[in-house]
């Protein structure tokens, strides 16, 4: 699936290049970059967590691919050194060489933003690092890459036992700045055809064993009764 590479998407770094074009955020090192970097014509970033946001790469970058950002990231940017920058308004449609974007606002615990890209008729919606989607919208899309961070059914059992021994626990903050299984499948059902293509993005390394991801039977009941509809 050459619409979609995802070169990391966790609390340790996040970069989802699409198209072999268009790169959404730059938390990771230059090194994974670079190795990725032939073909990218454009950075969109969405918001200032340093998972989102590795400042160190993007000055190594020096200028050579267009940076797109929101206003809450401008100065920042702009602050440290960062070239080729170009600041952009919520809910405006932009092109460059080709690319149709916009962004939308998203429910962190920071300012942040989505985008949707539109290149020769494919559609991409991409958000990440929100607690839902309320109110927006993006219907029949071809792909759909969105936050799947944990499981609303049992991440209480998670927090309480963490609680009990008095562990840090993420978790609090997940459920209030993050989207569960639950909320995203619900929004994807609402907004998805049978044709598009979903990927899970942001999830917890809690579902992870041994490197290998491993999701509740219902989620991936839920995308298939979708497309079997």
């Amino acid at each position: 699936m050459n619409n979609i590479k995802v070169l990391s998407s966790n609390s340790q770094g996040n970069a989802v290049l699409y198209r072999d074009k268009v790169l959404v955020d730059c938390g990771i090192s230059f090194k994974l970059l670079n190795e990725n970097i032939d073909n990218v014509h454009m950075i969109f970033l969405t918001h200032i967590h340093t998972d989102h946001l590795n400042i160190k790469t993007l000055k190594k970058i020096n200028g050579n691919i267009k940076i797109f950002c929101p206003i809450w990231l401008y100065d920042i940017l702009i602050k440290n050194d960062i070239k080729n920058v170009t600041k952009i308004k919520m809910n405006k449609l932009y092109e460059y060489k080709g690319i149709k974007f916009s962004a939308f606002n998203l429910y962190h615990n920071v300012d942040n933003c989505g985008y949707r890209i539109f290149d020769n008729g494919f559609k991409i919606f991409h958000a990440t690092d929100t607690a839902h989607l309320e109110g927006i919208h993006a219907k029949d899309y071809n792909l759909y890459a969105i936050e799947h961070n944990y499981d609303a059914s049992t991440i209480e059992q998670v927090i309480d036992e963490k609680l009990e021994k008095h562990i840090y626990c993420y978790e609090l903050f997940a459920v209030e700045n993050h989207m569960s299984f639950q909320t995203a499948s619900k929004w994807i059902k609402e907004n998805a055809s049978k044709s598009s293509i979903i990927k899970m993005l942001h999830i917890s390394s809690r579902h992870y064993e041994n490197k290998e991801l491993k999701l509740p039977d219902y989620l991936s009941n839920i995308y298939k009764e979708m497309s079997d509809e």
